[in-house]
């Protein structure tokens, strides 16, 4: 059946499939707005028409078209934080993922890993040794018994 090219009859072209693909890049804008509401850049979906005409192979005769349509989105990129990184001598790159500012900022995390890496020092065997029994004979109380 012969219909009439509209705004309501482009769902059935390719047998509707041009309808479903709007509908999925519709989502997929609606998607992204979702995950990211603060980002006030537009999504944006476009769809062109576009009709070349074919003359007529006999020269005489109506004039016929050619018309496709054309499905386009635009979302607004994705980037992270500049990182500040430091260049190592093997040629990698380090960064801190808590301070993306300063790759060399210590935090509070660094200072509990540094305390749990320490061992514990030795006790010094070099000092003199105090002896109890020396220093509580002078003061009346326990010391030697007479």
């Amino acid at each position: 059946m012969l219909q009439k090219l509209g705004l309501g009859t482009l769902a059935e072209l390719d047998n509707g499939r041009l309808a479903g693909e709007f509908n999925e890049d519709l989502a997929t804008l609606a998607r992204d707005c979702r995950d990211r509401p603060l980002l006030a850049t537009a999504r944006r979906l476009t769809l062109t028409i576009d009709i070349k005409p074919v003359p007529p192979a006999s020269g005489a005769g109506p004039v016929g078209t050619s018309v496709t349509a054309t499905m386009d989105t635009s979302i607004p990129k994705r980037k992270t934080t500049a990182y500040a990184m430091e260049l190592t001598l093997d040629d990698a790159l380090q960064f801190r993922a808590d301070s993306p500012e300063d790759p060399q900022q210590t935090t509070l995390a660094d200072e509990a890993a540094r305390k749990d890496d320490e061992v514990p020092s030795a006790p010094d065997v070099t000092a003199p040794i105090a002896n109890s029994d020396a220093a509580s004979a002078g003061d009346g109380e326990g010391g030697a018994v007479s």
